[in-house]
């Protein structure tokens, strides 16, 4: 299980950050912040591990001018609440809309369940 979505929502929670409550409500839906900004990213002459760093800067530049960008804490604590919130009551929506419409997920296909073919059987090139 990855835990990187519960780091961000307890930075959302904890700081009123609504960079982290973004980066937490698109992992919860399923949606990589990371690898958008990438593909964004991927046009520039940037190869290597750069490519893997510059989102995480980006990000990072994100949350620290936040407090400028939006100086009003309550502000920022209520949009950020409502994000979080509002990703959650998403993800169960959708969930529970899947879950009406198209049953129950298909039971995984264990090794036990697949039958092994029987040998070809014709006749032999010379």
């Amino acid at each position: 299980m990855n835990l990187l979505p519960f780091r961000n929502l307890y930075k959302a929670l904890r700081g009123f950050s609504l960079t982290f409550a973004c980066v937490f409500a698109f992992a919860v839906l399923g949606f990589s912040i990371h690898a958008l900004l990438r593909s964004i990213v991927g046009v520039l002459p940037i190869k290597g591990i750069f490519l893997w760093l510059i989102p995480i800067i980006i990000i990072m530049i994100l949350a620290k001018l936040e407090p400028r960008l939006i100086p009003d804490t309550q502000l920022r604590r209520k949009w950020s609440g409502i994000i979080v919130i509002g990703a959650l009551i998403l993800v169960v929506t959708i969930n529970g809309i899947r879950l009406r419409f198209f049953g129950p997920p298909p039971e995984p296909v264990t090794t036990e369940q697949v039958e092994e073919s029987p040998p070809a059987r014709g006749p032999r090139s010379k």
